[in-house]
């Protein structure tokens, strides 16, 4: 049983080859990029939501630190 050896191409050829593959397609790379971004954006709104009323659940209750009780009270308010 013999194993072959991966081949490995000189260095630059994949690259240009990748580089060609996308010149020949008509895809947008910029969509992706763009999605990724907005969900980023998402989920970073939903996160200060979050510890906006985690922050005044522990003010309510006359303290300056936040604790879990707090998250807990902000999550079931909202």
């Amino acid at each position: 049983l013999l194993i072959r050896k991966p081949y490995h191409f000189r260095p630059g050829t994949a690259t240009s080859r990748e580089i060609h593959r996308y010149q020949k397609s008509t895809e947008s790379l910029k969509l992706p990029f763009q999605r990724l971004v907005v969900l980023e954006i998402i989920k970073q709104i939903l996160c200060c939501d979050r510890f906006e009323g985690t922050h005044l659940c522990s003010i309510h209750a006359k303290r300056t630190t936040i604790m879990p009780k707090d998250v807990q009270s902000a999550r079931r308010i909202r």
